[in-house]
């Protein structure tokens, strides 16, 4: 069995001196803490949270003192539950290192640790992995594994918690004191770097730990540290990462599009978010979110039933909700949803009765809205639903408008079946034919 925390020596480079370390006061200097952090992967998907510390100092002896607690504030948005994975008890990892845990409670690719370490008076670096473990309810333990010039077997451990706006998590780990030999300084930890985030399979589906935020600021992701150490000091580290890159992720079908901008100005607003913010590029978006092209352009790539193949549409002109089906043939529907406020009946948005007032005025609002859609190389079916319309296509160009009372369905290319949702009837249109579906007024 082993006994977590022992320290064992495995190399000594010069005969030990018991004599104790004398630090002459007012010698000692600030310490300094870098941190720089990163997700991997897309916005809104499955994610690996990375922090790398940095710890420089001669306040302990001619170097750093010794962590005892470090906390990580991680930017707004951040998604994920640690519910369903497997776990390792403490206690186990204490007896018999993570070579006794579960399969699956893993919480993430292992990283590094540099120490300095005492033999006598002589200080010696020594390099180690750290490795995160899922534990029970929401702790989160990194387990220290190290071996030359001496044998370190620790458990820093820790908790992952929702945290206080602008952050969204924290983590935070105890940090055991290491020591050498009986009688020496403890070790000083001049490098940590940790990592967690995974996923499991689930019915057919991947289930992660941790998302990444659905959208980022301008000015990028906001991260914190505080860090304490063993003579009482404090520090603080912030740090600002870029947003992620522009996705290269594949469709998933009924689970999620690609959309690359190919002229103007296009913006997202991403499933389970309030806020449209503008893509560049090529960019992976949830199923079930918002475009707006009203002044751009952009094409879109789904998935198909067909594994490995996807079909792609250009739309413009218009803002749209994007709805993939996940069974039969994934048919992809294009949602007009600009707000129709200007047309009589139409639910007025809440607010002040000066704002409500003037969304009544006459000719207030909005009273049409349209969307061209543009599908070539027959990969699939798509359609569009308007207020009184719906259509469904395949290897064609058309634009559907929504007005108060009609839609109108205009056909450039190909075959386009539109149904009435008013008189409930099918119409099939070629190339230079319209169906318009009216709403009589009532008497």
């Amino acid at each position: 069995m082993k006994r977590m925390g022992r320290v064992r020596i495995a190399v000594i480079l010069m005969p030990i001196l018991m004599a104790a370390f004398f630090i002459p006061a007012g010698t000692a200097a600030a310490i300094v803490t870098t941190l720089k952090a990163s997700f991997s992967g897309d916005l809104g998907e499955g994610t690996t949270v990375t922090d790398e510390f940095t710890f420089s100092g001669t306040e302990y002896g001619g170097r750093p003192e010794p962590l005892t607690n470090l906390t990580v504030h991680l930017p707004g948005g951040v998604g994920g539950s640690q519910a369903g994975f497997a776990t390792c008890e403490a206690s186990t990892i204490t007896m018999t290192g993570i070579g006794g845990c579960p399969p699956g409670s893993l919480a993430g690719p292992k990283t590094s640790i540099s120490m300095l370490v005492s033999f006598g008076t002589e200080t010696v670096a020594e390099t180690g992995t750290v490795q995160a473990v899922f534990g029970a309810g929401e702790t989160l333990n990194f387990f220290v594994d190290a071996t030359t010039p001496v044998s370190v077997e620790v458990l820093m451990t820790g908790t992952y918690t929702v945290d206080s706006a602008p952050y969204s998590h924290m983590l935070n780990l105890t940090v055991p004191q290491i020591e050498s030999v009986p009688g020496a300084l403890h070790a000083s930890i001049t490098a940590l770097t940790l990592a967690f985030g995974t996923s499991r399979n689930e019915d057919g589906s991947e289930v992660h730990s941790v998302t990444a935020p659905q959208e980022c600021p301008h000015d990028g992701f906001e991260w914190r540290a505080n860090i304490a150490f063993d003579g009482g000091a404090n520090a603080e580290a912030t740090y600002r990462s870029p947003c992620l890159p522009a996705s290269t992720t594949s469709p998933i079908l009924g689970q999620r599009q690609t959309v690359h901008v190919t002229a103007g100005e296009v913006t997202v607003r991403r499933k389970g978010t309030n806020s449209f913010i503008p893509l560049s590029g090529a960019s992976t978006i949830p199923n079930g979110s918002e475009l707006d092209a009203t002044n751009g352009q952009a094409l879109i790539t789904a998935a198909t039933a067909l594994p490995g193949q996807t079909k792609s549409a250009e739309i413009s002109g218009g803002r749209l909700l994007i709805h993939q089906e996940h069974a039969g043939l994934g048919e992809t529907h294009l949602i007009l949803s600009q707000s129709l406020t200007g047309c009589p009946g139409v639910r007025r948005p809440h607010g002040s009765a000066a704002a409500m007032a003037a969304s009544l005025k006459r000719g207030s609002g909005h009273k049409s809205r349209k969307l061209w859609v543009s599908e070539s190389g027959g990969g699939g079916s798509w359609g569009t639903n308007g207020r009184y319309v719906s259509t469904t296509v395949e290897g064609t160009h058309w634009l559907t408008v929504d007005e108060c009372n009609q839609s109108r369905v205009t056909v450039v290319a190909g075959k386009v079946k539109v149904y009435d949702l008013i008189h409930h009837r099918t119409k099939i249109l070629t190339a230079g034919k319209s169906y318009v579906a009216v709403r009589r007024p009532s008497r």
